[in-house]
């Protein structure tokens, strides 16, 4: 008797592959037909047809068989009671038994396979007939841009804005208001609140509860921060970081942002910038990184920033030149490091001169602060700045020639270092006149400081100022309007001080005046020509 063969070591199972002939419908499904196994022992019989394996969920294919399809028999023919494999006969035929198993079995899957593709289609169709399923709608506290009245499209009360892309701006109008009363660009995580019958315009951002806000970054302070909460009060110095080789940011009372609200006047610019913040403020840095004054580099007042005197800066009287000659000067000095209240504001190509005081705030751009007695090279002939009389210049008159189509020139008093308001001030297109004393500043934007001894007549008698005696004769003249606003103004003398104001008019039509010896007259849009 031959040994009986071993049981085959069943196939390692695959992955389930997505097939339209397996659907779940069907996966625990028993084709019809099939009966229980019988026992290898029982008496011979046809081969059980095992006819389609469904596949499982998990994607094992049914014990011992291959995923999908028809399995073969376990064996090849019947066996006998005693399970051992019949001698095979020498003529090679097949027993009818398994030829007709064969073919029943066939038979079977090409059903199995029909009622499966109709059933698929028959649930496609079902499919389509459902409806779609509604999505999930976006949680109405977010802000998506837009304009809003607030208390009707969207609640009151405060809220992070964060840009969708690079940069997101937001306007606040109070009600009842033409203004725009609050307004900022960021490129970072703002604070902002809103108000009832606030308009809120907000473009490429969108806005989220204030109590939902991220945890704010203390490790690099960018963003927004509320001090006292999320940070602690203090002295800290604000530094670019890779984003730029400026900062830019801004301290606030509160989360309205208006003009009213800002502790500082900003810090946008510089590369080096001192603030102070106190418990309840509101902290956004823009562009750079801020870091306690302990942890800061040295300060350097030739680079662009904002300074304490008496700090970083030594108080003192300076002159002040340009590090960079072909970039202008700019200087703003406020009283303290929490106000936007400014003692002095000047800008200009070649020089100014400025006194800075203990507890003063300064923001330097291109400054370099020198010794005001060290000797200079200064061409009066063509500048811009400041120049101090007695010093530069000596105590008189002077016509100051425009370098440019148009000018502004300033006389600050003894006190203009320190009080915004002592100073006279004239625009004007072509030329001007000016007096002047010891201890006085005079500015110009760009142009020629002229002694009046040198100083050169004028023909075109029209957007300038003339002086009567020199470059007209007194007597009556006619004024013309030329510009759509017109006015003229005449002074005793070239101190252009109120006090040496005659007479100002506004015209939009010629108009007859008489001019004195020792008059100026400022032409502004108009023209003067000798009376007929």
């Amino acid at each position: 008797m031959e040994p009986k063969p071993a049981e085959p070591t069943p196939a390692e199972p695959k992955p389930a592959e997505s097939s339209p002939f397996a659907p779940k419908d069907l996966e625990q499904a028993k084709p019809a037909g099939d009966k229980e196994a019988t026992p290898a022992s029982a008496a011979p019989q046809q081969p059980a047809m095992t006819g389609w394996a469904p596949q499982q969920e998990s994607g094992q294919q049914a014990s011992g068989g291959q995923s999908g399809g028809w399995q073969p028999p376990a064996s090849s023919g019947p066996q006998s009671e005693s399970g051992k494999k019949p001698e095979s006969g020498g003529s090679g035929k097949k027993s009818p038994a398994l030829i007709i198993g064969i073919v029943v079995g066939a038979i079977a899957v090409i059903g199995l396979i029909i009622w499966g593709a109709f059933a698929l289609l028959d649930g496609d169709d079902k499919k389509a007939d459902e409806p779609e399923p509604t999505p999930t709608e976006e949680a109405t506290d977010v802000i998506e841009p837009g304009t809003y009245t607030v208390g009707e499209d969207i609640a009151a009360g405060k809220y992070y804005l964060e840009p969708l892309d690079t940069m997101g701006s937001i306007e606040i109008t109070e009600k009842d208001s033409s203004w725009i009363t609050g307004s900022d660009w960021f490129y970072r995580t703002i604070y902002v609140e809103f108000k009832d019958g606030d308009e809120v315009v907000l473009e490429d951002a969108k806005g989220y509860p204030f109590d939902q806000r991220p945890e704010p970054n203390k490790e690099e302070i960018q963003g927004s921060y509320l001090i006292g909460e999320d940070l602690d009060a203090g002295l800290y110095v604000v530094l670019p970081d890779e984003s730029g080789s400026w900062v830019e940011g801004d301290i606030a009372s509160d989360m309205r942002w208006s003009s009213d609200s800002r502790v500082i006047a900003g810090l946008s610019g510089v590369e080096y910038g001192v603030i102070e913040v106190e418990d309840g403020d509101y902290l956004h840095i823009d562009r750079g990184t801020a870091v306690p004054i302990a942890e800061a580099p040295e300060a350097d007042p030739t680079v662009d920033g904002i300074y304490r005197v008496g700090e970083e800066v030594p108080a003192g009287y300076y002159r002040v030149l340009p590090v960079d000659p072909n970039t202008n000067i700019s200087i703003t000095t406020y009283k303290s490091t929490r106000t936007t209240d400014i003692v002095y504001n000047e800008y200009a190509d070649d020089q100014l001169y400025v006194d800075l005081q203990d507890g003063d705030y300064v923001k330097l751009y291109n400054a370099s602060l020198e010794d005001p007695e060290a000797e200079v090279d200064i061409d009066l002939n063509d500048f811009s700045g400041m120049v101090e009389v007695g010093r530069e210049i000596e105590a008189g008159e002077y016509q100051v020639q425009a370098g440019e189509e148009y000018f502004s020139l300033r006389i600050l008093g003894t006190d203009g270092m320190r009080v915004w308001s002592d100073y006279e001030y004239l625009s004007i297109d072509n030329m001007a006149y000016v007096s002047v004393e010891e201890g006085q500043y005079l500015w110009i934007s760009r142009g020629a400081i002229v002694p009046i001894a040198d100083a050169t007549v004028q023909t075109v008698l029209e957007n300038t100022m003339l002086k009567v005696g020199l470059d007209i004769d007194p007597g009556t003249y006619i004024l013309s309007p030329i510009d759509d606003y017109s006015s003229y103004e005449i002074f005793s003398d070239a101190t252009l001080s109120w006090e040496s104001s005659k007479k100002f008019e506004s015209i939009d039509a010629d108009i007859e005046v008489t001019l004195e010896e020792g008059d100026y007259i400022v032409l502004d849009g108009a023209s003067l020509a000798p009376a007929s």
